[in-house]
């Protein structure tokens, strides 16, 4: 199993200065050193909970979202 961890975030605004996307890095390897994988994940609004916003969520959550985005994507048949 890959350790993943949460390494960068960017912000991205628009000309209103509401956030309008967070790019999420993850970077993880696994106990032996062997696989390595390396994650971007683009959070928009539509991303989150209805009634919630980029504007609203702490570094926690926004850690929560990407790995929740992160695992769709990668388990998406």
């Amino acid at each position: 199993m890959l350790n993943m961890i949460m390494t960068n975030l960017t912000y991205g605004f628009n000309a209103d200065g509401a956030t309008e996307y967070v790019n999420v890095n993850f970077n993880g390897k696994d106990e032996q050193n062997e696989n390595y994988a390396s994650f971007t994940i683009k959070l928009k609004n539509e991303d989150l909970q209805e009634g919630t916003t980029l504007d609203d969520l702490t570094r926690k959550k926004i850690d929560e979202y990407g790995r929740q985005k992160m695992l769709k994507l990668i388990t998406k048949q």
